[in-house]
C-alpha cells in the first residue's frame, strides 16, 4: 500500500487541485467538499447524490450520519455546494 501525506502548503493544494481537474470535474468538486466540510474520507465518500440534492437552498446544510461516530451532523454548505446539488 502506499504512504500518503498531508497536502500541507498552498503550492501543494493547487498541484492536488490541478491534477484531480485532469479526470474531471467532480473530483475536484468532491475533494472541495471534504475540505470545506472538514469530514473523513470515509464519510466523503459514502454520501450519494441523493444526499446532496437533499440541501434546502433557504437554508442550506448537508445532513450527514459519521461512519467512525455514528453521530448525525448538520454541515452549513457554501454556495458552490447548493449549485451542485441543483
Amino acid at each position: 500500500m502506499n504512504e500518503v501525506e498531508a497536502v500541507k502548503t498552498a503550492e501543494q493544494r493547487q498541484q492536488v487541485k490541478a491534477h484531480l481537474l485532469d479526470y474531471g470535474q467532480v473530483y475536484l468538486d468532491i475533494w472541495k467538499l471534504g475540505i470545506s466540510s472538514f469530514l473523513r474520507i470515509s464519510d466523503v465518500l459514502a454520501l450519494t447524490m441523493a444526499d446532496v440534492r437533499q440541501i434546502d437552498p433557504e437554508s442550506p446544510a448537508l445532513k450527514v450520519t459519521e461512519g467512525k461516530t455514528n453521530k448525525n451532523r448538520a454541515i452549513a454548505c457554501s454556495q458552490w455546494l447548493v449549485l451542485v446539488s441543483v
